[in-house]
């Protein structure tokens, strides 16, 4: 007997609530707040003054990779493959090992030293 009814809300009302609850709870997949990548600027061609220190520093690697070079002096890969391919035809590189993601090269001195000995 003392049991007061609710009233009955309609459709529509109920639906006008949730979609104002969803616009104020708006769900975010992964990280809250990207810190996001600094984007490195990498020359396009190679200058002159950094072939030859390349040139020189050749010898004192154990290895040359394009991705190697390309970090340390700021050139695009896209670059640097075909001047280390260009380098294997004079004879100053040595294809070590070649997949379809990378080549591994070493210096060709190297090779004619350990050849010599």
């Amino acid at each position: 007997m003392g049991k007061s009814k609710k009233k009955a809300k309609s459709k529509t009302t109920k639906k006008v609530k949730s979609l104002e609850s969803q616009a104020k709870k708006k769900k975010s997949w992964g990280a809250k707040e990207s810190k996001g990548k600094e984007r490195l600027e990498r020359a396009l061609l190679i200058p002159e003054d950094v072939q030859e220190q390349i040139l020189n520093d050749i010898p004192k690697m154990k290895y040359i990779t394009s991705t190697q070079l390309s970090l340390k002096y700021g050139i695009k890969i896209s670059v640097i493959k075909p001047f280390l391919k260009e380098l294997e035809e004079k004879d100053r590189l040595n294809l070590v090992l070649a997949n379809s993601r990378i080549k591994i090269y070493v210096s060709g001195a190297k090779k004619e030293a350990e050849a010599a000995s």
